[in-house]
């Protein structure tokens, strides 16, 4: 890392090689979150003439000189990997779900000693917040009823790029919830805010588990963003390799 000399982001346009340095970067751990930025600008089809790059040295570094365009230009970077006609059809945008069930409405008032003092809007805040620096949005939802947080997770592996859910009591439950999520191919991670294999017995078995990628627990209202980081990890590594 110590040899790569400072970067900048600039515009490729349509006749012109070079780049406009708009500020200057370093390469250190925020490139995670540059990288699902330039993903997220490019998925949005800014096209051939405002086209998102990045260069070394004020040469286009081409796994970010991104031609994303609504013609029949092909697209060589990694980004994309197919042609720019295939890159238009997938416009949609870096939408991660944080979904939760019965009671997490309740935060805050329920059992402090358990789930903390912060309430599920000071949480939605935080994670609104952290998913934002990243260049990710965030449908932060809650439900009492399970048919709903069915249909939902349905809808996040239609149109989110990952998944993050506190089932609370349905956890145990709810084999609706496990086909639910066994159906959804992006990363999933299941949140408890509180340490459920230290409780009642009945809490340590979980029917969502085996549908997810990852389990968090015991990390309070904290939680919410380790998961958050954690998933933005996991769709990194799947959008570069």
């Amino acid at each position: 890392m110590d040899d790569f000399k400072p970067i900048a982001f600039g515009e490729r346009r349509r006749g012109v090689v070079g780049t406009r340095n708009d500020f200057e970067i370093a390469l250190d751990r925020q490139f995670a979150r540059i990288k699902a930025k330039r993903l997220n600008e490019a998925r949005h089809g800014r096209a051939v003439f405002d086209a998102p790059g990045l260069s070394v040295d004020r040469q286009l570094h081409p796994d970010f000189a991104c031609l994303h365009s609504r013609n029949e230009q092909a697209c060589m970077c990694r980004l994309c990997g197919r042609d720019a006609s295939a890159a238009s059809r997938d416009l949609s945008p870096m939408i991660v779900y944080i979904l939760n069930g019965p009671n997490l409405n309740l935060l805050g008032t329920r059992e402090p000693e358990i789930y903390g003092d912060a309430t599920l809007e000071d949480i939605r805040k935080a994670v609104d917040a952290r998913a934002a620096e990243a260049g990710f949005k965030t449908e932060f939802r809650q439900s009492n009823h399970e048919g709903a947080l069915v249909d939902w997770v349905q809808e996040a592996g239609a149109n989110g790029k990952g998944l993050i859910i506190n089932p609370g009591a349905y956890t145990h439950t709810s084999i609706a919830l496990h086909d639910a999520l066994k159906a959804v191919s992006t990363p999933k991670i299941e949140l408890h805010l509180s340490n459920v294999h230290a409780r009642e017995g009945f809490r340590r078995q979980s029917m969502v588990s085996p549908a997810v990628t990852a389990v968090i627990c015991g990390l309070g209202a904290a939680g919410y963003l380790t998961a958050l980081d954690a998933l933005l990890r996991l769709i990194d590594k799947r959008a570069f390799p």
